[in-house]
């Protein structure tokens, strides 16, 4: 299965996930093996200070996975602004009112 949702969030509205041999989750930032519970993260995950500069800023709602941090607009320019201060090189990604970052470059999502 191949999905952008966190591995956790996948697990809570599809309770069946165990039909697969793997899920590749979180945009296809992380491989699960669904019988040996192994994960594999292909980025690094989001450093502590751009999360606690989102959380200061009040970005809600803030969901953080293994390697990809969302939101939803219209938080698109508070993200880029922590992004900077963070000296970080990552992409905004726009998905359906979602703001997210491309863990090609560490990318943040926002719905």
């Amino acid at each position: 299965m191949v999905t952008g949702r966190r591995l956790n969030d996948l697990k809570r509205v599809f309770p069946t996930y165990e039909v697969f041999d793997h899920i590749v989750a979180e945009n296809g930032a992380l491989i699960y093996h669904v019988k040996t519970g192994e994960e594999i993260l292909l980025a690094s995950p989001p450093p502590d200070n751009f999360i606690s500069s989102l959380q200061l800023k009040n970005v809600i709602p803030l969901e953080i996975g293994k390697i990809i941090v969302a939101t939803r607009e219209p938080h698109q320019n508070t993200v880029l602004d922590s992004i900077k201060e963070c000296g970080l090189e990552w992409q905004v990604i726009f998905n359906k009112g979602a703001v997210y970052h491309s863990f090609f470059h560490q990318p943040v999502i926002i719905n």
